[in-house]
């Protein structure tokens, strides 16, 4: 009688082969992990450029389209180094058309939060209007406004300064920073009417 010897697997075998499977499956775990923490960072900081990049914009169009009613009066810019205010055109619906309309726009940071006044028509220039501020973006940690003048007699311009009190003019420039999740922003707007 022959007797047939069946093969199985030993103890140690069985032991080799659950250890391999083990680093396969933590190193798999591993890289599924680095993944997500990677994608979770990148898409942090792609918000908050493209939110920066978004106030960003919204402030130049806002500045470059600036105005005073005539020369002989005050130009209603203020100028302040954490806020803002002045006269604008902004785009506006009225009978379902998209046209201008003159504004009175406000920037400044509350409470962490940056805040945008826009008082249009006949309420732009109440100071008493009930038109409240809304928030643009919470998590600013900075807002800072530079004023930067032209001097007429160099023909270039002049250091920045912090408060901007002439009423009869605008300056050439303004320059912002904006910072938002520990990272920070800084645009120069050049004003047309200067």
């Amino acid at each position: 009688m022959v007797v047939k010897r069946i093969r199985s697997f030993t103890l140690i075998e069985l032991l080799i082969a659950t250890a391999i499977f083990s680093v396969v499956i933590v190193s798999v775990y591993s890289a599924f992990q680095s993944g997500v923490f990677g994608y979770r960072n990148i898409n942090k900081a792609i918000d908050t450029y493209q939110s920066a990049r978004l106030i960003m914009e919204q402030m130049s169009k806002d500045l470059m389209n600036c105005f005073s009613y005539s020369p002989a009066i005050e130009t209603k810019f203020s100028g302040a180094s954490n806020e803002v205010s002045f006269l604008t055109l902004v785009d506006s619906y009225k009978n379902d058309k998209l046209g201008r309309d003159y504004a009175f726009v406000r920037y400044n940071l509350s409470d962490g939060k940056l805040m945008r006044l826009c008082r249009t028509g006949a309420d732009a220039l109440k100071s008493a209007s009930e038109i409240a501020a809304q928030e643009m973006k919470a998590g600013v940690t900075e807002l800072a406004f530079e004023y930067i003048e032209y001097d007429d007699k160099a023909k270039s311009l002049k250091e920045p300064v912090k408060e901007w009190t002439d009423t009869k003019k605008f300056p050439a420039a303004i320059k912002i920073t904006l910072a938002i999740n520990g990272e920070a922003f800084t645009r120069t707007v050049f004003l047309p009417q200067s």
